[in-house]
This record gives C-alpha cells, structure tokens and sequence, in this order.
C-alpha cells in the first residue's frame, strides 16, 4: 500500500458520491465491523461487505479522486451504494492510522514502512530473519508443522525429546532463560494438538514432557522460576486429557497410585487431593484404600537404611496423615508416623500429639523412646528430650520433680526462657522463693570461681538479664561494673536508666566508646545512634552539659577517625 500523495476524504465527499441516505446506512454498516478481507494495494481496495448477501467491493483511490462499485443491485458495479461507503471508511480507517504511524516513534515508522510491502516482500524479509537464528527457525517450524496439521503422536514425542535435552549444567541467567523459550513451542504444541488426540495417548504425551523436564532440572539452576510457567500449561493439559479417557473409577485410581510412584511426580499437584473433583467420593474411598495398602506393606523405618531414597515413605505418610487431621483422628496419625519415627525430632512429634490429647501412658512411652534416640544419635538435642519430660511431669503435677530437671535445664542452657519456665513451676511446687535465691547464688558462685572469659560472660549476661527481667536495675548496673557483659546486655542495662540521664550517660559513652575502637563507618554510625539515643532524653540543662561533654570527650579523644568526627558533627549539627 503506497499513499504518499494520497488525500484523505471526508464524509461530506463520501455523500456527494453516495448520496445521505446511502452514507447513513454504510456508515452503520461500517460501524457493525460488517467490512471483511479488507485488501489494498498501491490506491486499488478490495473488500466484501456482510449483508443480507455478501458483496463484493472494488474501489481506486487516486490523490484526491475516490471511485468505484459494487456488485450488488444498487451499484451494479458502477454507482457508490452503501457497501462502497462502509469499504470507503474501512479503508480511511487503515490511511489515518498508517499516517500516525508515519509520524510515530521508530518502532511505529517500521510498521508503518512494512504496511507498504507486498505479502511477498514481506515473507521474504521474515524468512531471511528467521533463518539467520537456528532457535528461531526450530520454533517458527513449530508453528508452522501445527497450521500445516504435520503433527502425530511419535512426531510430538520427537519434538518434546529435542526441545528439553538432559544434562545441560546450566546455571547463567541467558542459559536457563533460552532453554525455557525452547520449551514454549513445545506447550504450545502440545496445547493446538491435545484435542486431535486420544485421550491416552495425550495423557502419555504430557507425562513424557513433565518426565524429562524434571529430568533435565537436575543440572539447571532455575532459581528464577521458569518452570513455572512450563509446567502450570502442562498440569492443565494433564487434567483435561484425564477428564476426557472417561476411564472407570478403578482405572483412574491405579494410574493416580502408579503415578504418585514415579519419581517426577514432585512436579504435580498434590495426589489424591488436587484430583478429588475427578476421583469423587467413590474414588476417593478407593485410593486412600489403595495408599494404605501400600504403607502397611512397608517396614518400618531404621536407622541402617538410606533416608534419601525413600520419597515414597514420605509421600504415603503425608497423605494418609493428612487424611487422619482431617478426620480428626490423632491415634490413627500416631499408627501412621511411628513407621518413620527415628529421630528424636520425629519421636518428640508423636510425644507432643499424645500429650495434647492427654494420652499420657502413650506419651511416656514415646519419651522413653527419644532418650534411647538421645543415646543412639550424638547430635540429638537431650535438652529438648528433657523439656519433654518436664511438659510430661507437669501435666501428672508432679510439680517437684520437674523443677529439678527444669533447673538442670536452665544450668546447661543459661536461657532466660529456661529461667522463666523454672519460676513457673517452682511457683507450682510452692518453692519459688527458694528457686530465685538458689539461681542466683549458683549464677554469683560461677563469677567468683575465675571461670574463662568467655565462659564466665555467659553466666555474667545470664544474671544481667534475671536482675532486668525482675526490675532489679540497681544489681545488674552493679554487676556490669564489677563484669563484662556483652554490648546487648549493656545496652539493656543502659536503657533501663533512660530516666536518669546521670547514668545513662555514662553507660552509653563506655557503649559508644567500645563501637568507635572497631574502626570503621558501619561501628562509627552505630556508635553515633547510642548517642543520639541517649540525647533525646535529656531533662534539663545540666544533662545537656554533661552529655556535651561526653561527646566533646569522645571527639577528642578520636580526632584522628576523620569520618567518626565528621559523622558526629552532622549528627549533631556542630560547626
């Protein structure tokens, strides 16, 4: 189409030719989208127009000069009737969009340069494009072999094969992006084709393709989630085509159990729920029947076996015990994860379900089963075994035994927590008194015994933190002069005093002061936001003095960390 000199016309020109009353009625036509195979080439236009027959225009259209027919009665391929005018104004339509195109963006003159070629000029300049990039031409054959009906079952298969190779060990960003645009032309495929299809053998075709993708995801990193969009496609296609075999309930279930089987089964929905609308009630019923068949088969878990080859333990397990929550039935779950219960981790679970359905017989005895795991794996935590048995001597009131094991706990662990839970029960036991006395006495008689550093800090920030808890404020400020304590246990200690700038000053100088000797930007600005901490609380003028002097101290004293003083200055908006 060339229209480099060609004049747009107006409707008033459009009804010198037509006449009113033929414009109005062409003009609804046009309107009514009733103009189809639009064709124009260099001023000649050709369409046909929906009626109540369809007819068939021809108009010219030479700079100002618009002329023509149709072959219906009223033209009888000489007048302007009303077909002509609806083509006349799709045809302006096309002028006035190419001319704002002309006038558009470079993206926008392209098009507007490709509207003028021919359809030959046209493929040739495509075919030139997509044959200079192998990837293109591999997935424009694609879609080329689908308009072209090429496609059979083993051609689809080849297809999948070649578009999602293995062992590709690829983990740079442009890799793994190109692999995945591979694989659309497959989905497409797949989705043009589905229908054309027996249903099984479609049902195969998207099992192949979620096969090897899982496959070849072993060697590509795909952090950044392609498969996502591969696979959602993929999983729709797998329903519908299951939907359409109108297999028998029996039929369906045995391929679902087969599947959940298989070692791709990761990359579907979860099985059998995700198909309950499918299976029904009836099917349903059968493959939990099925599932549980399969579990009561299996031995049970030991600790000689390889762990990282049993998914199908842990499959059966998550969907049998899914179906005990939902049935609300816990001595079920219980029958279902003693089978895999090794670890004290595992063992503990099945103690706590005991224990919330006060089944306590049955909890003592899977206690009793986490401290022979305790002994028989080194890097069990016996403290959450003990806690265990605390929560267990509770719940018989056996209030005087579980403090002392809690206490055990506490001296192991120097946990606040720890602290906290023991003064709950020795309020219990009616020794709570003697309890906060006793934890402090030990706490005081590890300072004294000239412990290691580190060792002894622990137990320093331990009695630090009991004495803030408590509100005890005095003791702990005296306990951090005579010990160390850890620049979070100081900083505690340091706000507690925020309502008396006196000592807090001070506190947050040492804090300060202890940031700014680590000798660089991030501990300079931290050391600045105690400061400034500290300075929003000022009460009066002598506070504001010696806070200044505090920080006329630290400059001083740090003149040479150039960018401590600078940061400190803007802080403090100081000249």
């Amino acid at each position: 189409m060339s229209n480099h000199d060609l004049e747009i016309f107006t409707d008033e020109q459009l009804i010198k030719l037509a006449g009113k009353a033929a414009f109005t009625r062409g003009k609804n036509y046009h309107l009514e989208d009733r103009v189809i195979s639009l064709q124009i080439n260099n001023g000649n236009i050709t369409a046909c127009v929906e009626g109540n027959y369809n007819y068939e225009v021809h108009l010219t259209h030479r700079k100002n000069r618009l002329e023509g027919g149709c072959e219906c009665p009223a033209s009888e391929g000489f007048d302007f009737c009303k077909h002509c005018v609806a083509t006349a104004m799709a045809y302006r339509k096309v002028l006035l969009e190419q001319n704002e195109l002309k006038n558009g963006d470079s993206t926008q003159r392209i098009e507007a340069y490709l509207n003028t070629l021919h359809q030959e000029e046209l493929v040739n300049h495509l075919l030139r494009l997509i044959t200079s990039d192998s990837s293109q031409e591999y997935q424009w054959s694609i879609k080329a072999d689908i308009a072209l009906n090429k496609f059979d079952e083993n051609e689809i298969k080849k297809r999948i094969t070649k578009a999602i190779p293995y062992n590709r060990h690829y983990y740079r960003y442009n890799q793994v992006q190109g692999f995945f645009n591979q694989i659309d032309p497959i989905v497409e495929l797949l989705e043009s084709q589905l229908e054309n299809l027996h249903p099984e053998k479609a049902l195969k075709l998207v099992d192949y393709a979620l096969q090897r993708l899982d496959k070849a995801l072993e060697t590509i990193d795909d952090s950044g989630g392609y498969r996502f969009d591969i696979i959602a496609p993929l999983i729709d296609m797998h329903r519908n085509s299951l939907l359409r075999t109108n297999w028998s309930t029996k039929k369906l279930v045995n391929y679902l159990v087969k599947l959940n089987s298989l070692p791709y089964t990761e990359l579907y929905p979860d099985i059998p729920y995700c198909f309950e609308d499918i299976l029904q009630k009836e099917g349903m019923d059968l493959i939990f029947a099925c599932f549980q068949d399969e579990w009561d088969k299996l031995p049970n878990l030991s600790i000689k076996q390889n762990r990282d080859d049993l998914t199908i333990y842990y499959r059966l397990e998550y969907i049998l015990s899914e179906r005990a929550k939902e049935n609300n039935d816990w001595q079920e779950l219980i029958n279902i994860l003693k089978k895999t219960a090794i670890t004290q981790h595992e063992i503990l679970n099945l103690f706590n379900i005991c224990m919330d359905n006060n089944d306590l017989s049955q909890a003592e005895f899977w206690l009793q089963k986490a401290k022979k795991s305790d002994n028989e794996f080194p890097n069990s935590n016996s403290r959450k075994t003990q806690q265990a048995e605390v929560k267990l001597l509770s719940k018989k009131s056996e209030y005087a035994k579980a403090v002392e094991l809690q206490f055990e706990i506490f001296i192991e662990s120097l946990q606040l927590d720890d602290y906290k839970s023991l003064i709950s029960l020795a309020s219990q036991a009616g020794k709570e008194k003697e309890y906060r006395a006793n934890t402090v006495l030990y706490l005081q008689s590890k300072l004294d015994e000239q412990q290691s550093f580190l060792f002894g800090r622990n137990h320093t920030d331990t009695l630090a933190k009991i004495y803030l808890y408590e509100k005890k404020f005095y003791e702990a400020l005296e306990l951090a002069k005579k010990h160390h304590t850890t620049d979070s246990v100081s900083l505690s200690i340091a706000r507690s005093f925020l309502d008396k700038p006196n000592i807090a000053i001070p506190l947050f100088q040492q804090l300060a002061d202890h940031n700014i000797q680590r000798g660089n930007n991030s501990s300079y600005r931290y050391a600045i936001e105690l400061l400034l901490e500290c300075y929003t609380v000022l009460k009066n003028q002598d506070h504001n003095q010696l806070f200044e002097d505090t920080l006329n101290t630290l400059l001083q004293k740090y003149k040479a960390k150039r960018n401590f003083v600078k940061f400190a200055k803007e802080a403090f908006k100081i000249d």
